[in-house]
């Protein structure tokens, strides 16, 4: 029986996605201290403490190198051809806070809308033989499960660590960060003069998520106004300065929060360093 790649990948892949895997939000909402508020009118040279705890995109390159080197490695002791595996380094957005406090690129929003560049045809479907399926999650046991060691693919995980995610800490700081600051009456403030920027201009919406949810907006392709709906959203985020409030407030929030638990990122911190020793010994270790 066949089986999409991506289910090989499905440890790794989890949080390679926009959105990652579900992170519960826990405590006493915490309180933003005094902020400087600079004015920004894009998203994409942004930086926040937790960054510093994230895996960048030149770290995930090298995971992820490591990862297809090691179940390389596997796949030829076993003596089959390995499947060629896409990249799980995502291609968009192309920083960390690019759609972070929503679309905030004129040029992008003229011609895409709210849709990423690469929305235009879904990817194709990359399928395993039966032999590579085998080799990929190992033979199943006795009873019909699931190989205990996961085949190739459970060791070219073991090779570099873990699975190519973010630690749990630093995404719920991420998560929590920016979605108490849309609470905070400085935020608040500032999405009503958005709003009310919007009305303006002829469109009723309460907060800069409320266009891309638009369900005008949420199919395959851009809708027949969206283009025009997002440029009158960035440019209102411009004239009232949206992205430069929440990211003031958004910073400040996760200082906050990652110096409450300072034991829990040194070892955020320890961890992925070793991930990426580990990494760059596989690589060292190729014929």
């Amino acid at each position: 029986m066949l089986r999409q790649a991506a289910a090989a990948l499905v440890p790794l892949a989890l949080a390679m996605t926009p959105g990652g895997p579900s992170v519960k939000l826990a405590g006493a909402p915490p309180v933003a201290p005094d902020v400087t508020v600079a004015a920004v009118t894009g998203t994409t040279g942004l930086t926040l403490p937790v960054t510093e705890y994230l895996l960048s995109d030149d770290d995930l390159r090298l995971l992820d190198e490591a990862h297809t080197a090691a179940l390389g490695r596997c796949f030829a002791r076993a003596g089959v051809v390995p499947p060629e595996l896409p990249s799980l380094v995502p291609s968009v957005p192309v920083t960390h806070t690019e759609r972070r406090y929503g679309l905030a690129d004129p040029e992008l929003a003229a011609a895409s809308g709210y849709h990423l560049s690469d929305d235009d045809g879904a990817k194709p479907e990359l399928e395993l033989t039966a032999e590579q399926e085998r080799v990929l999650f190992g033979p199943p046991q006795a009873d019909g499960t699931p190989a205990a060691d996961g085949g190739c693919s459970g060791e070219a995980v073991a090779a570099v660590g873990g699975d190519l995610g973010n630690p749990e800490a630093a995404q719920r700081v991420d998560v929590r960060s920016v979605t108490l600051a849309m609470k905070d009456p400085r935020v608040r403030t500032a999405f009503a003069d958005w709003s009310a920027c919007m009305a303006d201009r002829g469109h009723d919406y309460t907060t800069p998520w409320d266009p891309p949810n638009d369900p005008r907006f949420t199919g395959p392709a851009p809708g027949a106004d969206e283009a025009a709906v997002a440029v009158d959203d960035v440019a209102c985020k411009a004239e009232t300065n949206v992205v430069g409030v929440w990211h003031a407030v958004d910073a400040a929030l996760q200082t906050v929060l990652i110096d409450a638990e300072p034991d829990v990122f040194a070892g955020v911190a320890a961890e992925r360093a070793d991930r990426l020793d580990r990494a760059r010994a596989v690589l060292a270790a190729r014929p």
